[in-house]
């Protein structure tokens, strides 16, 4: 009796660890399971939020790319205008040139402005004589021949013309008080000294003609030279016009 209740024993103990063991294993097998799955998940939540970003990140390229595009069309907009203000400015600036070349050239006409260049020298002086019976008026230069000189050289295309350092004008007034001449209010007497600022050659010519200016003075006995120059100064004239 008691050897067959020792054999029981045994059995329910055998049989109690085969169901810890199984147990066991069971226990086992769901932890590492449960592990593994965990990490599945974790790598696949990891996955998305990769893919997440770079969807964002390539929205935002693809915005940036656009905005580009946008400031590089914008970029050339203002490179455009840019262009036609340069264009403007520039035929502003020649416009401007040539307003300011033609002002020049009227104040130096207009006697404003001091005059350099070449030109000629005319010098006119009175004739000699020693016959008291005669009247020297006819041997001395007036102020018709000084103005006649003058007009030729106007005429010929003189720039500007200046008598005895005294810069002609349009109010300029020539006159006769005996044997001197008065221009611009000041007085001087012979010899007279016309300088002119222009093609020497052309003024030289233009007085000489046949029968021209210069014959006419000499024949009226007033000595008459006329003398090309490379450089001439007339000064700008001074008073009110």
């Amino acid at each position: 009796m008691k050897k067959s209740i020792a054999i029981k024993v045994t059995r329910i103990h055998l049989l109690l660890t085969v169901v810890l063991l199984c147990a066991g294993y069971l226990l086992a097998y769901s932890y590492n399971y449960t592990k593994e799955l965990a990490l599945e998940q974790e790598e696949s939540s990891k996955s998305v939020a990769h893919w997440e970003a770079e969807d964002q990140l390539r929205e935002k390229l693809i915005d940036a790319q656009k905005e580009n595009v946008q400031l590089e069309e914008r970029l050339r907009e203002l490179q455009f205008q840019v262009s036609e203000k340069e264009e403007e400015m520039s035929q502003m600036e020649s416009k401007l040139a040539e307003i300011y070349s033609e002002l020049e050239s009227y104040r130096l006409l207009a006697g404003l402005i001091e005059a350099k260049g070449p030109g000629v020298i005319v010098t006119l002086d009175d004739q000699d004589y020693a016959d008291e019976a005669l009247d020297p008026n006819d041997y001395i230069v007036h102020e018709q021949d000084v103005r006649g000189v003058v007009n030729e050289l106007f005429a010929a295309g003189a720039e500007g013309v200046s008598i005895n350092g005294q810069r002609f004008v349009q109010t300029t007034a020539i006159r006769c008080v005996g044997p001197t001449i008065i221009v611009n209010g000041i007085k001087s007497s012979a010899p007279f000294q016309i300088a002119a600022v222009g093609d020497p050659d052309v003024l030289y010519q233009a007085l000489h003609l046949p029968g021209g200016y210069v014959e006419l003075l000499q024949s009226w006995g007033i000595t008459v030279t006329v003398e090309k120059q490379d450089e001439i100064i007339l000064p700008a004239y001074v008073g009110e016009l």
